[in-house]
């Protein structure tokens, strides 16, 4: 309706999606090979945040959940956030304070694959006890978040 706001809307989606680009080569040209090989021999960083990433997160989460009271929907959606693996903004994070960024990136990617396979389990081992009475009308849409994943 009003053009000045659809103006500032997509100029804000291209300067956003520019930032992004940019971002992305800056770190691209920052990253060692040498240093990405050695965080690939030395896996207990990759391990650690696995470990936290898809077993004490949703564990914790769940805990939280069964602890306040919340309506199922919003129990549901908050589980399902905590199996989702972290992105690329720890990236970003490990970038501006100059941390092991050959390290945060390895370990993103690990999630990520890992994701495909934890996120529908953690989801599935953890929703199953939200089935109670009181969120008996609650229904976790299994086949469409596999879609949505392999795609």
């Amino acid at each position: 309706e009003n053009p000045w706001r659809d103006s500032l809307a997509q100029f804000n989606k291209i300067l956003i999606a520019s930032s992004m680009v940019i971002l992305m080569i800056t770190m691209g040209l920052d990253l060692n090979w040498k240093k990405v090989l050695e965080s690939l021999r030395k896996p207990v960083g990759c391990l650690i945040a696995i470990f936290c990433q898809f077993i004490m997160l949703p564990a914790l989460t769940f805990t939280l959940i069964m602890i306040f009271p919340i309506d199922p929907y919003s129990a549901l959606g908050i589980l399902i956030l905590s199996c989702c693996p972290g992105g690329g903004n720890s990236n970003f994070i490990t970038y501006k304070i100059n941390g092991d960024l050959a390290l945060s990136i390895v370990m993103t990617s690990v999630s990520i694959l890992l994701a495909l396979v934890m996120m529908p389990l953690n989801i599935w081992l953890y929703s199953r006890h939200l089935l109670t009475a009181d969120f008996e009308s609650l229904v976790v849409p299994y086949k469409s978040i596999l879609i949505s994943l392999v795609t």
